[in-house]
C-alpha cells in the first residue's frame, strides 16, 4: 500500500486573492473554449480542435485586458 502525505497550507490574504483570481481565469477560460466548441457545433457541424481553441487563448487575452 503506498504511503500519502498531505500538507495544510494556510495561505495569506494577498495568497488567496491571487488565488482566487487564477482560479476564476481558469473558469473563464474554460467556459469560453466550451462556449466556442459549442457555437462551432451548432451552427456548423464543425469541430474546434485542442489546437485551434489554443490559438484562441491570446485573442481573448488581449479583449479581456481591454475590458478592464
Amino acid at each position: 500500500m503506498p504511503k500519502v502525505t498531505r500538507y495544510r497550507i494556510y495561505p495569506t490574504k494577498s495568497q488567496v486573492t491571487k488565488l482566487n483570481s487564477t482560479l476564476e481565469l481558469c473558469r473563464w477560460v474554460y467556459n469560453e473554449t466550451l462556449a466556442l466548441r459549442k457555437n462551432a457545433w451548432e451552427s456548423e457541424q464543425k469541430k474546434i480542435s485542442y489546437y485551434d481553441s489554443k490559438k484562441m487563448i491570446p485573442i481573448w487575452k488581449s479583449v479581456r485586458k481591454t475590458d478592464r
